[in-house]
Parts: structure tokens; sequence; C-alpha cells
């Protein structure tokens, strides 16, 4: 089974009844985002990727750009181990 067709009764990030935390959110749209790819890779060289699945890969991408960008840096300046260590 595709997983553009279970796509349709998803909802849509932010939308109410909604109690997962960004970080969940955003894991649950990589994962998306990673299957409906993994089917673009196997249907479109065989000509049968239909332009409904395009435009669910499409709308998941935009989705996945716009939680990624609204995400906060994770640390600032992180100390740089491997290149302040001595050699022995």
């Amino acid at each position: 089974m595709r997983l553009t067709a279970a796509t349709q009764i998803s909802r849509e990030p932010g939308e109410p009844n909604s109690p997962a935390p960004e970080d969940s959110k955003l894991a649950v749209l990589l994962r998306k985002a990673q299957w409906l790819l993994d089917d673009a890779a196997y249907y479109l060289p065989q000509g049968t990727y239909d332009q409904r699945e395009r435009d669910a890969l499409a709308s998941t991408l935009d989705q996945l750009a716009g939680l990624i960008r609204e995400q906060p840096s994770a640390r600032k300046a992180a100390p740089e181990q491997t290149q302040s260590q001595s050699p022995r």
C-alpha cells in the first residue's frame, strides 16, 4: 500500500486536538517524507507515480521545510572536540 492513500486522513500540523509537541510533529513529518520519498524513488522510474502522489510529496516537503525553519538552533557555539585535542 502506498502511503499517499493514508495521508488524506492525516491532520495538518497545528490543527486543534493535536497534543504532540513540536519535536514530535517534526519527527512524524520526517518519517512521512521518508516514506513518500521511498515511494517516489520506486514508482517514478516505472512511470507509475501519478499527479496526486507528486502533490502529496511536494506538500509534505513544504510542510517539513517550514517546521525545520521554525526549529530553534540546538547550540550556538558547540565546542570543537576533535581539533582541540593535542596529538600523541
